[in-house]
């Protein structure tokens, strides 16, 4: 069953990459985990190191990239292409563009790892009793990944956002991790921790519906907003689009048990089981 899964998450993730958005994450996700299904058996010392590895191996890779200059994030052909191409243009550049990169490949192959870690530790089945733990994840990642990002964000060199994004969103990310579970056991899951209760259920599909409503604003065969609205705005947008997903979500579990690509997703794992 769990190779089904990965399966149809490939083919989602594919089509996902193809007919929406390139931006895609379930198709490194699906991969990754055909990886993790081979490394889990491990006990977590030893996952600890093929962690170690991973990030290793990243980070040397990393060192060609001195000296470069600036990343571009899109090359003038992808601009051009989402500001006014049509959709079966898009679907055409896209399909052309489908790659998998090593790097992100190890980058989530090795958070699935620490992921394994963690719950053979047992630090996430119970919270409470692991505080101290969760403490310093909340402590030294976030402070050492504002650390590791903060020169992304004010130095345009490639080798820079390179780190950045590898090294130091890993880190920031497992401190935001931390400090999310210590207030969301502080306050035994209550107050405003219960709206995104709702929303977390039904990720999988509240992320491709954020594509399907977003590349339609702002490509160029939707509404066209791509380069033409400030850093502000877009965060606005995006906000309000999360708020009326939380509001929807809420609304459609109290009338069936999952997402609609939940379920979906579920049934195709168990056809022939």
């Amino acid at each position: 069953m769990y190779t089904r899964r990965l399966v149809i998450l490939l083919a989602i993730g594919f089509l996902h990459w193809t007919l929406i958005w390139h931006g895609d994450i379930l198709f490194d996700y699906a991969l990754a985990g055909f990886l993790l299904m081979i490394l889990l058996p491990l006990s977590a010392s030893r996952l600890s190191y093929w962690v170690l590895g991973g990030f290793s191996l990243v980070s040397v890779i990393g060192l060609v990239l001195i000296g470069q200059g600036p990343m571009m994030v899109n090359n003038e052909a992808e601009r051009i292409m989402m500001k006014s191409g049509t959709y079966p243009e898009l679907v055409a550049y896209r399909f052309g563009e489908l790659t998998v990169d090593p790097l992100i490949l190890i980058q989530v192959g090795s958070l699935f790892l620490i992921g394994a870690i963690i719950v053979k530790q047992g630090w996430i089945q119970d919270v409470p009793g692991y505080r101290l733990v969760w403490r310093r994840f909340a402590l030294i990642g976030t402070l050492a990944g504002l650390t590791a990002k903060l020169p992304g964000i004010l130095m345009a060199d490639a080798a820079v956002t390179y780190y950045s994004y590898m090294l130091g969103g890993t880190l920031f990310g497992l401190g935001v991790i931390g400090v999310f579970l210590l207030l969301f056991h502080g306050a035994k899951g209550k107050g405003l921790f219960r709206l995104f209760i709702a929303p977390g259920k039904m990720a999988f599909t509240n992320y491709l519906m954020q594509s399907l409503v977003m590349t339609w604003l702002f490509y160029g065969h939707g509404a066209g907003w791509f380069e033409s609205l400030g850093i502000l705005l877009g965060i606005l947008i995006a906000a309000g689009w999360f708020a009326l997903q939380t509001v929807a979500s809420h609304w459609w579990l109290r009338r069936f048990t999952r997402g609609p690509v939940e379920w979906l997703w579920r049934k195709g794992s168990r056809m022939g089981s």
